[in-house]
């Protein structure tokens, strides 16, 4: 099973070295982390946790919330989830359809360098947003090695906590500390 899983993440690593634009340096370490009798994943994701945690965001970068300019601070107001959203990227889909359905939930889906994520068509949470910036991910100390990863963001920018992976188990909890 364990060489199962490496051969996925292999395959992963791959993909993200050939098509994946500003990640392309990050799929190359993490296939140089895989072909090394060293990986291990439980590991990587523990790093990823703790990583940036406490580092200060740049409030004042600007955004485009349909198509209206606005800064990171106008979106954090109150507690909210960011979800820094990599194109083509499957669980981060499944995450924000999940979300889409959950009503009343803080949740910014942000694009980067000009991406703009785009909503679900059936979406019942109106408090999420779909923003971009002209950023790259590592200008907003929003750059991972895995994805999906969820940040939680206080109202001074600064990166509380992270939620790394995709685990729509546990989910419902994590949106219910984040709802009003």
């Amino acid at each position: 099973m364990k060489t199962l899983f490496k051969v996925m993440i292999l395959i992963l690593s791959v993909v993200m070295v050939l098509f994946a634009g500003y990640q392309t340096e990050q799929g190359k370490t993490l296939l140089a982390q895989v072909m090394s009798s060293t990986f291990d994943i439980k590991s990587m994701i523990e790093k990823e946790k703790t990583k940036d945690i406490n580092a200060v965001i740049d409030i004042s970068t600007a955004i485009q919330v349909d198509g209206y300019g606005v800064t990171i601070a106008d979106l954090l107001q109150k507690n909210v989830l960011i979800l820094p959203y990599r194109e083509g990227c499957a669980p981060c889909d499944q995450l924000i359809q999940r979300v889409a359905a959950t009503s009343n939930v803080r949740f910014v889906v942000l694009g980067f360098s000009n991406f703009q994520p785009q909503a679900p068509k059936d979406i019942s949470n109106e408090a999420m947003i779909f923003a971009s910036t002209s950023l790259e991910a590592n200008k907003l100390k929003m750059e991972s090695y895995i994805s999906p990863v969820i940040y939680h963001v206080s109202t001074e920018g600064r990166i509380i906590e992270k939620f790394v992976g995709a685990d729509l188990k546990t989910l419902p909890a994590l949106l219910q500390k984040f709802r009003g």
